[in-house]
């Protein structure tokens, strides 16, 4: 009797351990899949809020100045590599930019920068960019508001009604710094209108952005949808109105 009292205990003991032990495990396991689950909202988050630094641009209306941003975004990207947590820098964006007819008749039906329908940008290529940085060192060297005064009157200054220094009180200087006058100087503000244009024109989504198989960005299409200018939809002012050479130089 008291053997079989003592192999109850034991068995007993055993059981007891068995639940203990198949509680243990199922707390485990539990707590294992919180912490997957966990992990992968985190990278979904992560991925989300990535993919929406870009998608974010991808709009019916996106103004000639966001899409600049948006390539220098692309861009930036694009210099990087490696993986940091669930963006994987390895893997390229490209960026396709369609200006089309609209953008070089709004521009006389010559073009000296952009003379290219289409523009990609992409780890290797970054031809758009390199005008686009040109043409931001001739509003650095001659300010932004003394470009927009150039164009309006240049027509005034190819005449010789009026001078460049006139307009923005100092010598006219290219993205390199050098000082240019005459044709030179006339040559260069009219090819930073094209700049201009682009600024001011108004861009579509051609298509709905690609991803990679993981799910992060891949590619984005945009194509000019309205194509104005900056100075009166092309119409420039002759230098002879005292009231209005005020109000830009205020502006």
């Amino acid at each position: 009797m008291e053997n079989a009292s003592k192999a109850l205990l034991i068995a007993g003991g055993v059981l007891i351990g068995l639940l203990v032990i198949s509680a243990l495990l199922l707390m485990f396991n539990q707590v294992s899949d919180y912490n997957k689950e966990q992990t992968n909202t985190k990278a979904t988050i992560q991925l989300a809020d990535f993919n929406q630094e870009y998608t974010r641009y991808a709009r019916d209306k996106l103004q000639g100045v966001d899409m600049i941003s948006l390539a220098n975004k692309v861009a930036d990207y694009n210099t990087r590599s490696g993986t940091v947590g669930e963006i994987d820098y390895d893997l390229p964006i490209t960026l396709t930019i369609v200006l089309g007819d609209k953008f070089k008749n709004k521009c006389g039906g010559t073009l000296n920068y952009f003379t290219k329908s289409t523009y990609e940008i992409s780890r290797t290529n970054k031809e758009f960019l390199n005008i686009v940085e040109k043409n931001r060192k001739l509003e650095s060297n001659n300010t932004l508001n003394g470009m927009k005064q150039l164009i309006t009157y240049l027509d005034s200054i190819k005449d010789g009604s009026i001078r460049i220094e006139e307009i923005i009180g100092k010598q006219f200087k290219d993205e390199n710094g050098n000082t240019l006058s005459g044709a030179e100087a006339v040559k260069t503000i009219q090819n930073y209108e094209e700049y201009s244009v682009l600024k001011t024109s108004t861009f579509k989504i051609s298509e709905e952005p690609q991803y990679h198989d993981k799910g992060q960005i891949k590619s984005m299409k945009f194509y000019g949808k309205c194509i104005k200018s900056i100075i009166n939809c092309g119409k420039r002012f002759s230098w002879s109105n005292d009231i209005i050479i005020s109000s830009i130089f205020n502006s």
